[in-house]
């Protein structure tokens, strides 16, 4: 029987999804790839989240964590200056807990935030970054941004949040 996978991943902000990739053929791929498009030197096999055809999405656990309420450790891509700023800003206002957990978001809003935040401290793994961190599927997070973009109640979450995270 033969095994493939499905690849997705974001090329400049664009979605691109690779059905049935040979496992062994995806490095080489990669490397065409990048030498063939507008991708920068930044995209590596790390960006690439691997689809299991006919298996359950799941985010590895965070070491420790336990729920919401409990704290996690933080990523170093959130340990900046600007960062620290940017998430104290968000629990200022209640979006985020003392933890940096979600405090009662939406999927949606959730998803959007990650992206949020991912962009303007330029983390090119948001997904499964905050996927980890927020104890959330990342392959969910991203459907959820993706819908969230098409929400009217998305402009006033924007609202809410744009001073935090682009005043820094």
């Amino acid at each position: 029987m033969e095994i493939t996978n499905n690849f997705n991943f974001y090329d400049q902000s664009r979605f691109v999804k690779i059905e049935n990739m040979d496992v062994e053929n995806f490095s080489e791929y990669l490397n065409s790839y990048q030498r063939h498009s507008s991708v920068s030197d930044s995209v590596n096999e790390a960006d690439f989240e691997q689809e299991e055809v006919d298996e359950a999405d799941e985010a590895p656990p965070v070491a420790g964590y336990v729920g919401a309420s409990h704290a996690t450790e933080l990523p170093e891509e959130l340990k900046s200056k600007k960062a620290k700023a940017i998430l104290d800003g968000l629990v200022s206002i209640k979006v985020l807990d003392k933890n940096y957990q979600p405090n009662n978001l939406t999927g949606y809003q959730k998803g959007y935030l990650a992206h949020r935040i991912a962009e303007e401290l330029r983390i090119t793994n948001m997904w499964v970054l905050f996927g980890r961190f927020w104890n959330v599927k990342p392959k969910l997070l991203r459907n959820k941004y993706n819908d969230a973009l098409n929400q009217k109640k998305t402009l006033s979450f924007e609202k809410l949040i744009h001073n935090y995270i682009n005043k820094r």
